[in-house]
């Protein structure tokens, strides 16, 4: 996790290297909440055999929506999710993500 953090203070500039800290360290303490709630409307399957790349997405959406200090409106977070779900997962990551975080949305 240090290494991760002292990597990106040497990319990243000011403001996007709050921000990118607060997402990650936000995510790595709340990994238990956040999984509970991910594990919870994904009844089929287990967060432990989500596919690496839609896990973390699914951790960080909720993380933004749920928990952090700024929150993002889960439809904001939602379209993100699916975006960067079709840029970097599997063809079904996207219609995965979409519904996982759709019922968490709507239960916030």
């Amino acid at each position: 996790m240090e290494e991760l953090l002292e990597m990106l203070e040497e990319r990243l500039p000011g403001p996007i290297l709050k921000t990118t800290h607060d997402l990650v360290t936000g995510v790595h303490e709340r990994k238990a909440d956040l999984d509970a709630l991910i594990q919870a409307v994904s009844a089929h399957w287990k967060v432990a055999r989500m596919s690496l790349v839609d896990r973390n997405i699914l951790r960080l959406s909720v993380f933004e929506m749920k928990f952090a200090s700024s929150p993002v409106k889960p439809n904001i977070a939602i379209n993100e999710a699916v975006e960067i779900a079709k840029k970097y997962g599997s063809t079904d990551s996207s219609a995965f993500v979409n519904g996982v975080l759709d019922q968490i949305g709507r239960g916030l």
